[in-house]
């Protein structure tokens, strides 16, 4: 009889690939009051509009996972990689931390697909896996026009050159040996950071948000200074206020408190759907996602 293995309390996965698990559109009238949001009263004052919009979108996405099933079924279904579909035992698995190669196979069929992303890795491996890409840049090539660009985050692209000859050829051959299945054009994204799933129970994830949002409020009222410079960037995006590293009461803020309750309150949502979790079976295995082959079998 096989002994299924636990899921560790913590896993891991790409930031990226937490962000495109949501869904940018929803069912009319579907979605919660932003009053309803666990601590809105107290978060409202913490947080803009676009993030607790996104809290409103999650919990309706979490609590209704046929929903979400469907929406990711039709991504996980379509032409990209499934290799990228994975969660991880250590943040410091190097899987987890290579820039993400984005790309299509035109095959239905698993034996297929594993076969090519095997080979389409090894190909990339040297602006993958050695790459230092800004996640704010995104390499671009194209073996239809044989062309090499990068793209900034304001969508301005650089011709950067041809396609070196080596990757050409591979990406070639191995689109020869299948049949022409591979698309023309491969992104490669730089690496966005990871995505810590706390696999605990509701009443844990509720009591530690309550009380870092207690830490929070006693921070910035302790005395009138504080508090009118935290109201003065309370609504930036936490990643821009990340990086004012030269504001010492903005980077305890965002680093300490915003930051930590953002991914808190997310991850509360993302187990809100069932308060009976089991640590066997979660959401990320539903919508598909597998245990990474590298770092699991090394810590088995």
């Amino acid at each position: 009889m096989e002994i299924e293995k636990k899921m560790p309390e913590n896993v891991f996965i790409t930031a990226y690939n937490f962000k495109k698990i949501i869904p940018d559109e929803f069912p009319d009238n579907s979605l919660k009051k932003p009053e309803d949001i666990i601590e809105h009263a107290r978060i409202k004052n913490i947080f803009n509009q676009s993030e607790i919009d996104y809290f409103i979108k999650l919990w309706f996405a979490i609590e209704n996972p046929e929903y979400l099933i469907k929406f990711y079924k039709k991504r996980y279904e379509a032409s990209t990689p499934d290799i990228y579909n994975s969660y991880h035992n250590t943040p410091d698995c190097i899987e987890l931390n290579k820039a993400y190669l984005d790309y299509t196979i035109k095959s239905n069929k698993k034996e297929i697909r594993q076969k090519i992303s095997s080979r389409i890795r090894m190909a990339f491996y040297y602006y993958t896996y050695e790459s230092t890409i800004s996640s704010e840049n995104t390499l671009i090539f194209n073996f239809k026009e044989n062309t090499f660009k990068s793209k900034n985050k304001e969508g301005k692209e650089k011709f950067l050159g041809n396609i070196p000859e080596k990757l050409y050829l591979d990406v070639s051959k191995i689109n020869d040996d299948f049949n022409c299945a591979l698309g023309e054009v491969f992104h490669i994204v730089g690496n966005s950071g990871y995505y810590q799933y706390h696999n605990k129970t509701i009443a844990e994830m509720e009591s530690a948000i309550k009380f870092l949002v207690d830490e929070s409020y006693k921070f910035r009222e302790q005395n009138t200074f504080i508090s009118k410079k935290v109201a003065n960037i309370t609504f930036g995006e936490i990643h821009k206020l990340k990086k004012n590293l030269n504001d010492e009461v903005c980077s305890v803020w965002v680093n300490k408190y915003k930051g930590p309750l953002y991914e808190m309150i997310s991850q509360y949502y993302w187990i809100k759907f069932n308060p009976e979790l089991s640590i066997e079976k979660t959401l990320l295995d539903t919508l598909g996602f597998k245990p990474c082959k590298r770092c699991f079998s090394l810590s088995s």
